[in-house]
């Protein structure tokens, strides 16, 4: 573990805005599948079963 630690350093501004902008679009994906599911949930399949 003391070769980990040693090796180990803090990121640096761009490093961390790279991952926050890779968080961001991963939830906006995420989001929008949801979303497209959602759509499709509520205009085909609720319309197939209430007939």
């Amino acid at each position: 573990m003391k070769r980990v630690w040693k090796v180990t350093k803090k990121p640096s501004k761009k490093e961390y805005f790279l991952t926050f902008k890779v968080v961001v679009i991963g939830f906006v994906i995420i989001g929008m599948i949801g979303f497209v599911i959602e759509l499709l949930w509520q205009f085909l399949l609720k319309g197939i079963f209430s007939s």
